[in-house]
């Protein structure tokens, strides 16, 4: 699909040559001083973060619309009988598929009395608004089904629980032996960040970036050994190694018996091990 974006009164460029995104950044401040007599041809993506009035390219070449900047994000512009807007041009990019884009220097209307600017003339490549409408259809129905896969992953049945945080989610837990997160927990980084830490496990959790809060989240299969108020120690089943840890509700276990443990592991300044959730197995 071809859409032609040139200026009606621009004088007409007949020659364009090929030429890297790359190499035209890097030679941008000299093509503005010194234009060129011919276009360029240059091949990326239109990325979404494109600005009021122009078209970014590869986040590396920002690429100015003609009628004088008249075409905006929404406000429609026409050329050739052809309506489009930059809306409506991103849209029609899709963030798999290379765009052609010939592209020459005209001397734009700015506060500075006129300077040269990079315009697009012609765009290849794009797709038609109904493409553009069933490709983001597709997005849209891939993005749901993800959201509904995690959401089954991430199901778990309260029964099994004897403790059992709200917002629990099983998926943000790693699977590990307690040996193996005793041996982490000595190597780990300390927390540099200020949040007060169990906003900052509880926002790890949720979202799933638990290494930005400097946190770990494991599950082992572990024996209980005892509870002493808000200590808790769990060791593993061939006794290579125990564990102390801090738990918040009296745990409802029987010394011996095996669960399955779900807890963090923070240095914020102090190493603190943290029970989150218990599940009898």
């Amino acid at each position: 699909m071809v859409l032609l974006v040139g200026c009606a009164t621009a004088s007409s460029i007949l020659d364009y040559k090929e030429i890297s995104i790359d190499e035209l950044a890097k030679n941008r401040s000299v093509y503005r001083e010194k234009p060129p007599k011919y276009g360029f041809i240059i091949e990326g993506q239109i990325t979404n973060d494109s600005s009021y009035g122009y078209l970014r390219i590869d986040n590396k070449i920002d690429v100015s619309m003609h009628e004088n900047h008249s075409c905006g994000k929404y406000h429609k512009c026409s050329y050739n009988g052809e309506e489009y807007s930059l809306n409506d041009i991103r849209k029609r990019a899709s963030d798999k598929r290379t765009i052609t884009i010939y592209v020459s220097y005209y001397k734009g209307l700015d506060m500075y009395g006129g300077s040269w600017h990079l315009y697009a003339d012609k765009i290849e490549g794009l797709m038609t608004m109904e493409e553009a409408a069933a490709y983001e259809a597709e997005k849209e129905a891939e993005a749901e089904a993800k959201r509904l896969a995690a959401a089954e992953a991430d199901r778990y049945d309260p029964s099994k629980f004897t403790i059992v945080p709200s917002g629990y989610k099983p998926t943000s837990y790693t699977s590990i032996d307690l040996f193996t997160a005793v041996a982490n927990a000595e190597k780990m980084p300390r927390i540099t960040d200020n949040t007060h830490l169990p906003t900052a496990i509880s926002m790890a959790e949720q979202t799933g970036m638990a290494r930005v809060y400097g946190i770990y989240f494991y599950v082992s299969e572990v024996v209980f050994v005892s509870q002493n108020g808000t200590d808790i120690i769990f060791k593993t089943a061939d006794n290579a190694i125990s564990q102390n840890m801090k738990v918040d509700e009296r745990s409802g276990l029987t010394a011996g018996q095996k669960v399955r443990l779900y807890y963090v592991i923070s240095k914020h300044p102090l190493l603190e091990w943290h029970v989150r959730a218990i599940e009898r197995l």
